[in-house]
């Protein structure tokens, strides 16, 4: 069978791409939170086909809590798992433990929670920042005083800063992959 395609021994990174099914896309904000690629469908009600024509198209593993897909494994070996847990959290730690993969501190919060995109490798600055918000983003006033990095999605321009929020995350995100400080 050999190893799967994200094993860097065949050019992978060392970790899967996955496509959460919309009974769970809120896990796919917290594979995300941990760095790891997770699309969902890219259309609002999919049918079987369309999520097995994306998983092939971009190479990704179907994560599903629904037992009817499952039917659809023998056409997609090895590239459909169903989620037991029903809780975010254990479904985050469930899918870490199944296939294996190690987080690490430096893969927190590193991918966009809202379109799954990657960000500007150097932070920006404040006002860098509020010209990037413009029409678009509001950035709370509170932190116009305070030295804060500010990063954004290469891809739907979302900003993200080091608040109180981020730290909590990555907080909650180091407890449920067990990395510790």
């Amino acid at each position: 069978m050999g190893p799967p395609p994200w094993d860097p021994s065949v050019g992978g990174d060392g970790y899967p791409k996955f496509l959460c099914d919309v009974m769970i896309e809120g896990l796919a904000k917290h594979l995300r939170c941990v760095g790891l690629d997770a699309a969902t469908p890219s259309c609002r009600k999919p049918q079987p086909r369309e999520l097995l024509d994306q998983i092939y198209k971009e190479g990704r593993i179907l994560l599903t809590r629904d037992a009817k897909l499952i039917k659809y494994q023998y056409l997609a070996t090895n590239q459909v798992y169903r989620v037991k847990s029903l809780l975010k959290h254990d479904q985050l730690a469930e899918v870490i433990d199944t296939f294996q993969l190690k987080i690490s501190e430096d893969r927190l919060m590193s991918r966009c929670t809202k379109c799954n995109g990657s960000f500007i490798q150097k932070p920006l600055t404040l006002e860098e920042a509020i010209e990037a918000s413009k029409g678009f983003q509001v950035i709370p006033s509170c932190l116009f005083n305070r030295n804060m990095e500010f990063w954004k999605c290469t891809d739907c321009n979302q900003l993200y800063w080091e608040g109180t929020q981020y730290h909590n995350a990555v907080q909650k995100f180091m407890s449920v992959c067990n990395i510790s400080e």
